[in-house]
């Protein structure tokens, strides 16, 4: 699955960058790997809509959920 990374630099320019994880969907929860990530990152677009990124018990897991869509 594709996401995207969102960041906006100093001098206010965006910047996408896209992951490839490996992502499973549980009761509308996206569920992948830290490892898929460069580094924790709550900006994450998942088919155009901000989705947050979530840390589980597990820490080697995150969450990414609708449920919690950025404003």
């Amino acid at each position: 699955m594709k996401v995207q990374i969102f960041t906006v630099d100093d001098n206010d320019v965006e910047h996408f960058r896209d992951f490839y994880v490996n992502a499973e969907k549980i009761d509308g929860w996206y569920i992948c790997s830290v490892e898929d990530f460069e580094e924790p990152c709550l900006n994450v677009l998942v088919n155009g809509e901000f989705i947050t990124l979530k840390q589980t018990k597990r820490l080697e897991n995150y969450l990414l959920t609708r449920k919690d869509i950025m404003k």
